[in-house]
């Protein structure tokens, strides 16, 4: 694994643009979820889900961030 990864360095930048634009997360949310399949029994994890804004949007419980500064 890369040593230096972009997001270990970038954090604070990454959870500004929630802030920012928070419109546009919320379109994304809202795609991301019509893409989900429904239901009160799913389970399932996230790969790579930086520090859970979209993870959180989406109910989603478990999940894995191979950034150790994403795992906030």
């Amino acid at each position: 694994m890369k040593k230096n990864m972009p997001f270990d360095s970038h954090v604070a930048e990454y959870e500004t643009w929630y802030e920012e634009y928070p419109f546009v997360f919320q379109s994304e949310v809202e795609a991301l979820r019509q893409m989900l399949p429904e239901g009160d029994r799913l389970t399932g994890i996230e790969v790579g889900l930086g520090t859970g804004q979209f993870s959180k949007a989406l109910g989603i419980k478990e999940g894995v961030e191979p950034s150790p500064a994403m795992r906030t």
